[in-house]
């Protein structure tokens, strides 16, 4: 049984928190030393506050991670419906998406998502993980055809395309570090990379 002294501590504790702040906390410790290697007690101890009260917010840390790749997943794709729906032609609306993505990656919670390790999850995780991405890949692909249609990419397979990009676009979060991310023009030499594989060598 807890003492009355504990109870107090925890009460206070939890007073210092929100559920927002216990994901960022999360988020940013699994995105620098690895979900592996970052304990409940680690981030308790970044937050200032004692394990039992983390568990006022998540039942454990699968659940943090879960909760790190649903969020990501929800801010970015509402990102995503606002560009589809923009007044713009397909390909900009490409672009737009690729420079969106390349900011969100600023994020530790968007870091999770796409740095996750699938065997680290549940069977929930990897599902929740799989309709995150692939909702954000669903629309890059038909956009992409779009763009075909209309003439301002050429003819390539829109789904492989997408990939090729996403896939360059994630190992920014591998390699680059926190000095790197404050340079924009890192994202944009990206963003040229993948529009010119999309659009071809024009001379």
């Amino acid at each position: 049984m807890k003492s009355d002294d504990t109870d107090e501590t925890e009460k206070v504790g939890r007073g210092n928190i929100s559920a927002e702040i216990v994901l960022e906390t999360a988020a940013k410790l699994f995105y620098e030393r690895g979900y592996d290697r970052t304990s409940m007690n680690e981030i308790a101890a970044a937050l200032g506050v004692t394990k039992p009260s983390l568990y006022y917010y998540y039942p454990s840390k699968g659940a943090l991670l879960l909760a790190c790749i649903h969020e990501a997943g929800l801010i970015f794709n509402s990102k995503v419906d606002q560009i589809a729906e923009a007044q713009m032609s397909p390909g900009d609306k490409v672009t737009a998406i690729f420079r969106a993505y390349a900011d969100a990656l600023r994020s530790n919670i968007h870091r999770v998502l796409i740095l996750a390790d699938r065997r680290a999850l549940s069977d929930e995780g990897v599902q929740v993980m799989a309709k995150a991405k692939g909702r954000i890949n669903t629309v890059v692909e038909r956009l992409i055809q779009e763009a075909i249609d209309t003439g301002e990419f050429r003819e390539v397979d829109p789904r492989q395309a997408a990939n090729a990009a996403f896939g360059m676009f994630n190992w920014m979060a591998v390699w680059r570090g926190e000095a790197a991310f404050r340079d924009s023009s890192i994202d944009e030499a990206f963003i040229d990379f993948a529009l010119h594989g999309l659009k071809g060598c024009r001379k």
